[in-house]
């Protein structure tokens, strides 16, 4: 992956756009990367709610039984202390059959954006064989309903809280991804 490349367009986006300027002021002017957040590779987006916090953005990877998991975290930029009291909860959203965790119609991720913009801490996730998660050794990939989804869904709800510092979860989908959330 060409990091390098792709964190100069995103800077050269920002800049055209305004967007970083308006989101890091001085901070934008000193050079630093408008997508840098506490370190990590991540992506600022305006709030797309009235009032809301902007949005960051940014993939991980996590580990379920020795498989590597994909998803996408997105956070309000702002403290939760400076968001609503809920601001401890977290959304785990799992997509629907062999899709990716952009969800059914890419719904997922503004229904993200949005959540994020009000305080809460969204994981969108592939399960292990799905979108770009792995599969795990010996096993096919696309298994709707695959034996070690229950796994994936406890790594992933693991991981959020002491990753993320979500104190209380809802795990939500479409179809398998509300079985898997059950």
């Amino acid at each position: 992956v060409p990091v390098e490349s792709l964190r100069k367009l995103v800077h050269w986006l920002c800049e055209r756009s305004g967007t970083a300027r308006r989101l890091y002021g001085e901070r934008f002017e000193e050079g630093r990367s408008p997508h840098s957040v506490g370190g990590n590779s991540a992506i600022v987006l305006p709030s797309p709610v009235s009032g809301g916090s902007p949005v960051v953005e940014r993939t991980v990877h996590l580990s379920s039984d020795g498989s590597q998991l994909f998803g996408m975290v997105s956070s309000p930029l702002t403290t939760p202390s400076a968001c609503r009291d809920d601001a401890r909860k977290g959304i785990l959203l799992l997509a629907h059959g062999a899709t990716r965790c952009l969800g059914p119609g890419r719904m997922y991720v503004p229904l993200a954006r949005r959540w994020a913009a009000l305080g809460r801490v969204v994981l969108r996730l592939d399960l292990s064989g799905i979108g770009d998660s792995a599969a795990r050794e010996g096993q096919p990939e696309h298994i709707i309903y695959s034996p070690s989804a229950a796994r994936d869904v406890a790594s992933a709800l693991d991981y959020m809280r002491r990753e993320l510092g979500v104190e209380d979860c809802q795990a939500v989908g479409i179809c398998s991804g509300a079985y898997h959330s059950f």
